[in-house]
C-alpha cells in the first residue's frame, strides 16, 4: 500500500548450486538480500521512499553467479490507502462565539500496518481556519482535525455559507489533497426586553417617574453597539446608544408629561445593531 514500508510480497528462490551469488534491482524495486552463497529467499519489494502515487511499478531482479546471470520481471501494484474524513458542520447564532468543529481522519492502509502518516491542513476561506490538527494518522489511531469559524470576517450574514478545508496527506514528495467540506449555519441574533412591555404612568395613571427596563443581544459573551429611538414624543429614554451582549444593558423609559394627553398611548422604542454582516431591527 502507498507510504508503507518495503515489505517483501514476493520471493524468488535461489538454487543452492548457484555457489555465491549478488543480485541487484532496478528502482523502485528493493530486495531483503543482495549477496548470499548457496540457496536463499530473497524477498522482492518496493522502495516507498522511492514511489509517488499508486498504480504499476515494473522492474527487473537479476542475480549474478560463477553460472552465469539470470533476469526475471518483477510487477508489483501498489493499492491507494482509503483515506476518510468526515465533513464539518457549524452552526450557532451569528455574533456569538461558535462551537468548533472536529473530525477524524482516518488512513486505512491495506494489508493494516502500524504506519503514522503525516497530514496537514489549511483553508483559503477567510473566515474559516484549523484551530487544531494532529500531524499524523495510523490505521490503529486516527488523527484529528478541528476547524473553527469567524462570521467577523467579511463580515458575514445570518444563513447557509459553505467553505472548505484541505487536508495534505502523505509525504513531502508524494501526497494527497483532500478537500473536506465544511458547512457554516448562522442564526440571526435578536434583541431582549425585560420586561416587555414597559408600562409608564404606575397604577394610577399619575406617575411621572421612570420605569427600568433591560436591553440585551442573544450573542453571548460578545458585546455589540445599539442604537435607539422612541417612536413617539410622549417618552424619552435615558440613553440613545449603548453596548450589550447576553449580560445586557439597564435603561429608563420616563413619560414626557408636557406631550402626554389623558387615556392610554402605546408606542415603541426601536433599537438597531449591527452585529457582523445583519442589521438587526427590533
Amino acid at each position: 500500500t502507498r507510504w508503507t514500508p518495503a515489505n517483501p510480497g514476493v520471493t524468488l528462490a535461489v538454487n543452492a548450486a548457484a555457489g555465491s551469488w549478488t543480485a541487484t534491482a532496478s528502482s523502485p524495486i528493493a530486495l531483503s538480500q543482495t549477496s548470499g552463497s548457496g540457496a536463499a529467499s530473497v524477498g522482492v519489494s518496493v522502495d516507498g521512499a522511492r514511489v509517488s502515487g499508486s498504480g504499476t511499478v515494473n522492474g527487473t531482479v537479476t542475480f549474478t553467479s560463477a553460472n552465469g546471470t539470470q533476469s526475471s520481471a518483477v510487477t508489483v501494484t501498489i493499492s491507494q490507502p482509503n483515506i476518510v474524513i468526515d465533513p464539518l458542520s457549524i452552526r450557532g447564532v451569528n455574533g456569538a462565539p461558535l462551537t468548533p468543529a472536529s473530525a477524524l481522519v482516518n488512513v486505512n492502509l491495506f494489508p493494516s500496518a502500524p504506519v503514522a502518516v503525516a497530514f496537514t491542513a489549511s483553508s483559503s476561506n477567510p473566515w474559516l481556519s484549523v484551530s487544531s490538527a494532529a500531524s499524523t494518522a495510523t490505521n490503529v489511531t486516527p488523527g484529528s482535525l478541528q476547524v473553527t469559524a469567524n462570521p467577523s470576517v467579511g463580515p458575514l450574514a445570518s444563513g447557509q455559507h459553505s467553505g472548505s478545508v484541505r487536508v495534505r496527506v502523505g509525504t513531502p514528495t508524494d501526497f494527497t489533497n483532500i478537500d473536506v467540506p465544511v458547512n457554516l449555519e448562522l442564526t440571526r441574533a435578536t434583541f431582549a426586553f425585560a420586561p416587555n412591555p414597559v408600562v409608564l404612568g404606575g397604577r394610577t395613571g399619575r406617575d411621572f417617574g421612570p420605569a427600568s427596563f433591560g436591553v440585551s443581544l442573544n450573542t453571548g459573551t460578545n458585546a455589540y453597539l445599539w442604537n435607539a429611538t422612541p417612536a413617539a414624543s410622549w417618552m424619552a429614554l435615558s440613553q440613545s446608544s449603548g453596548v450589550a451582549g447576553a449580560s445586557g444593558q439597564n435603561l429608563l423609559l420616563t413619560p414626557n408629561r408636557l406631550a402626554s394627553t389623558p387615556g392610554t398611548a402605546t408606542g415603541n422604542v426601536n433599537f438597531t445593531a449591527q452585529v457582523n454582516g445583519d442589521l438587526i431591527t427590533q
